[in-house]
């Protein structure tokens, strides 16, 4: 099966390192991947790899761009003998509307990564598509009452995760180690500056306390104007900074394995305890808490704690104390984080999951049916 994944750009996100993961699998299973966007780390990484990467400029909100590029996509699905198109962004989305889905050759798939509050119109033009992936039970709710996708087009099949590239670390690593991983705009930067906020505090009682940022955004000047006033006041504490900001990094796998303690959300949540890491969900969309089995087993927002009430710096300060304070405990909650998303977020059978859904719409030989 020949499958054409689009995503708007594969610099870095948890969108992005999924497409990565399935475009993997899938192609360990004997599929061909190719993949369309505006390129990035992740796109390069994966045509090291030999996956095809078809590179455009970015859309963006200009129309005449958006034409240009459709035009460009068009010609591309012409001639490319694709069996299925799966969008994983709302302008992909739109861009393959026509190209593919009933009444053409080429299956249309559409995933659903993110519970968007703006343009309720546009998601509702770009998910009619043959069949929809949510990653997350809320998110296939929230796609059938706000979105008008009939229920029996969208599936939930969630992030994946591969775990022999995301694995714990063989050496000792320190337990005062605190990894934040998100992209630093202005809707996601939440847990980065309430760290910020809170290390003076916490470094009386913890001095080895090591807290590290990553990510980029619009939101990355003003973060990082945060840490070096922070850096400045513990300097006089304790004699060093405690909060590096790191930016992008290439080798996440790496990172997480030598941090024992994570903040954030979602699918890099997901890929931190694979790695080892106790984790407290924290994000814009709300704050979960520490991460353990009663968590996991009602967990029906991706790890996002969409819904729930928005972090703060007493609340954050408490769950870190908690861990910090123990480290036998932080090890058997890690252990057990670890376990779970490693059998249950595995990217093996979510990619197989995600093949039946392209057979649901192709034949044996892959005729659109």
């Amino acid at each position: 099966m020949k499958i054409l994944m689009l995503i708007d750009r594969m610099e870095s996100g948890g969108a992005e390192t999924h497409v990565e993961a399935l475009a993997d699998a899938l192609c360990a299973d004997g599929d061909r991947v190719e993949v369309f966007s505006a390129g990035g780390r992740i796109a390069d990484r994966l045509a090291r790899r030999g996956i095809a990467q078809w590179k455009i400029s970015p859309v963006r909100r200009s129309p005449w761009r958006f034409l240009l590029v459709r035009r460009m996509l068009k010609k591309l699905v012409e001639r490319g003998d694709y069996d299925i198109l799966h969008a994983h962004t709302r302008t992909m989305a739109l861009l393959m509307r026509g190209l593919a889905g009933r009444g053409k050759k080429i299956g249309s798939v559409v995933t659903v990564h993110a519970a968007f509050g703006n343009f309720l119109w546009l998601s509702r033009l770009a998910f009619r598509s043959e069949r929809v992936i949510a990653v997350s039970e809320d998110l296939r709710k929230r796609g059938i009452e706000a979105f008008g996708i009939p229920a029996e087009s969208i599936s939930v099949i969630p992030n994946g995760i591969d775990s022999n590239v995301f694995c714990p670390s063989q050496e000792i690593v320190g337990h005062q180690t605190v990894l934040f991983v998100s992209r630093l705009d202005e809707d996601c930067a939440l847990g980065a500056e309430l760290l910020c906020k809170i290390a003076p505090r916490l470094i009386w009682k913890f001095p080895d306390l090591r807290i590290s940022v990553v990510g980029g955004g619009n939101a990355l000047d003003r973060i990082k104007a945060l840490a070096e006033n922070v850096n400045r006041e513990c300097r006089k504490m304790v004699g060093r900074d405690v909060i590096m900001m790191l930016g992008g990094v290439e080798d996440m796998a790496s990172l997480y394995r030598e941090h024992r303690i994570f903040v954030g959300a979602s699918r890099a949540a997901m890929e931190a305890a694979v790695c080892g890491c106790a984790v407290i969900l924290c994000g814009n969309e709300g704050r979960g808490g520490v991460l353990t089995l009663g968590r996991l087993l009602t967990d029906v927002d991706n790890l996002c704690s969409r819904g729930e009430a928005l972090p703060n710096d007493a609340w954050l300060e408490r769950e870190l104390r908690f861990l910090l304070e123990n480290e036998r405990r932080t090890a058997h909650l890690a252990e057990i984080g670890r376990a779970w998303v490693q059998k249950h977020r595995g990217i093996g059978e979510v990619a197989r999951q995600t093949r039946r859904v392209y057979e649901t719409l192709c034949g044996a030989e892959g005729e659109t049916v």
